[in-house]
């Protein structure tokens, strides 16, 4: 019975998969043709095919400029863009369905601060109900993670009897690097999460620890405890370790993983080679295999070999045999199963492709030659291990814009910056492909000779590119080795050097893995590095010479099957280096 249920339910899901035939988009084109999409039979025809949502976006703006209310209020379905969303909200509310149409301009008004003025002059007289504590909370933090500290401010002020006001606006402050101001509003907040905040910008080890044993007593979100935990054991693990000790008792509470790692950390650099891989054969995980094998060659005098089939930072450095990537077939036009797609794709029509429902590595395989890398990574995820059935994706998990020619470092690292979006901006500030920050940008320009530079012509890929290229070989030059770079790139180089300072020279790959995992102290470059490497090693299979020992001009860290001298002692060791 459970399994004639199943093969009901597949065979629902079959019938409803959303696909285009080459008929539907020889239709659509055809149909486009028309500069009238105010017809019902016209969404009916499309609505359960890949293009629904382009389909309903023509319609109703079709309809809105001809003011064919009544036809946009008889569709149940709604747009994904906020833009046509709004003009069914105007719609409806012109035929009379006033509650559903503030319902529409609630969800809009509340989740981006690009249409307020028009939402605004469409309820006219009646806006009252947007201005909702809820909805005023959440485009206050719209405005402040883009940056928008103008925005942020107007709402802001439209919150002052709220309980969450003094920690929007403490938040406010600390965007914008007023610490002093932040400080002064968060702690009139009675909201708990604002010792959280409070424990970033500490001025003292002891202030610090005080406001993270509070943040863990209180009801904040348990991946802020992790987060917080993460940052405060960083921090004391090299500036304070009588803090450390400390906080690494109450690490317990929030996570038992998390705790006995940061364990083995505290015992290798003390020198407690024996307590740490104790510690370690407690620990499952591919990293905590890796520092096992790098315990005992580096410090133990004792040879152990690491293996793993997967593509990971540990497998490229310690693996005495470079694990495989399957490299498949490089993509063509003819790998986009889905006929209708491949139709609008050999017709250069991207611009109904950008429309597109659904997620398929042909659908993937399709944004990939549209240039639209960041889309087709994303669509394409989801299928990485099925990649001999679908043999062209890891092209298109690891594209090659043509800006980069064979720049394969670049490639590594705007991979991993912005999934080569040109428009990127991030949170901090950082522009385009290579995610450049103004100030970094300024610097290139003048080492580079760029006269009556902007800050604006780093989302123009072109210069991005040369800016970015130029910096992380500026950094090459500084560091030797692109890991220790690629670091550099992400944390700044005054901290690597200072991270580098405590540890010494990194010689091999062993040293590679220490100083990265030990001396790093922050988890999003640790992060970083590895993921950068990663890409590297990928971009080197596909369009590179192959790099057994990673021994190109630019990685230079030895194999792990190098003979290396062994210490008995970590700190000794360290010393001896110096």
């Amino acid at each position: 019975m459970k399994s004639l249920w199943v093969i009901i339910l597949l065979t629902f899901i079959a019938s409803n998969a959303f696909s285009l035939t080459l008929e539907r988009a020889k239709e659509f084109l055809k149909a486009l043709e028309s500069s009238d999409f105010c017809s019902i039979d016209f969404y009916e025809n499309f609505k359960n095919t890949e293009l629904s949502d382009l389909a309903i976006s023509l319609f109703i703006d079709s309809c809105f400029s001809k003011k064919e209310y009544e036809r946009i209020s008889k569709i149940k379905e709604n747009p994904k863009e906020y833009y046509f969303l709004i003009e069914k909200a105007y719609a409806l509310k012109k035929v009379g369905k006033e509650k559903e149409a503030k319902r529409l301009f609630k969800i809009v008004f509340s989740k981006t601060n690009r249409f307020d003025e028009w939402i605004l002059i469409l309820n006219a007289g009646d806006t009252k109900y947007l201005f909702t504590p809820k909805i005023l909370r959440r485009k206050v933090w719209k405005a402040l993670s883009e940056r928008n500290f103008d925005i942020a401010e107007v709402y802001l002020s439209l919150l002052e009897n709220d309980p969450y006001f003094y920690l929007l606006k403490g938040i406010f402050y600390l965007k914008q690097r007023k610490y002093n101001l932040a400080r002064k509003e968060l702690r009139k907040s009675e909201r708990p999460e604002k010792y959280f905040y409070l424990t970033f910008i500490a001025r003292s080890s002891a202030e610090r620890f005080y406001y993270y044993q509070k943040a863990i007593s209180s009801n904040i979100s348990s991946y802020s405890k992790k987060r917080l935990t993460v940052y405060i054991l960083d921090k004391f693990l090299y500036q304070d370790k009588g803090f450390f000790r400390k906080a690494l008792n109450l690490a317990r509470k929030v996570d038992k993983k998390l705790y006995k790692e940061y364990l083995v950390k505290y015992f290798v650099l003390t020198g407690n080679i024996d307590k740490a891989l104790k510690v370690l054969r407690t620990l499952q995980g591919e990293k905590y295999r890796a520092w096992e094998v790098v315990l005992h060659n580096k410090f133990l005098g004792i040879e152990k070999s690491f293996s793993s089939n997967t593509v990971s930072f540990y497998s490229v450095l310690l693996n005495r045999k470079k694990p495989a990537v399957f490299k498949g077939a490089f993509p063509k036009k003819e790998d986009v199963s889905d006929e209708g797609i491949r139709f609008l794709l050999e017709r250069g029509r991207c611009d109904i492709l950008e429309f597109v429902n659904g997620k398929s590595p042909s659908i993937a395989l399709a944004h990939y030659f549209c240039g639209k890398y960041k889309r087709a990574i994303k669509e394409a995820f989801p299928f990485k291990k099925k990649q001999k059935k679908y043999p062209f994706l890891l092209y298109v998990l690891y594209p090659k814009p043509e800006v980069f020619g064979n720049d394969l470092i670049s490639l590594s690292l705007a991979r991993q910056e912005s999934l080569f979006d040109e428009l990127a901006l991030s949170r901090s500030g950082a522009m385009g492909l290579m995610q450049i920050m103004p100030f970094t940008g300024k610097y290139i320009a003048k080492k580079l000779k760029v006269e009556d530079f902007k800050v604006s012509q780093l989302l123009d890929p072109e210069v991005n590119y040369r800016f970015g290229s130029f910096y992380i070989n500026e950094l090459i030059k500084q560091f030797s080795l692109f890991p220790l770079a690629a670091a550099s790139y992400n944390a700044g180089p005054t901290r690597i050097k200072r991270a580098l300072k405590l540890f010494g020279k990194v010689e091999d790959a062993y040293d590679l893995v220490i100083f990265t995992d030990f001396y790093i102290p922050f988890e999003e470059t640790r992060n970083y590095v590895k993921k950068v490497l990663t890409n590297y090693y990928y971009y080197s299979q596909l369009y590179g010479e192959e790099i057994d020992n990673l021994n190109t001009g630019v990685i230079k860290i030895s194999s792990p099957s190098v003979k290396v001298e062994t210490s008995p002692s970590f700190e000794s060791s360290r010393t001896a280096k110096k």
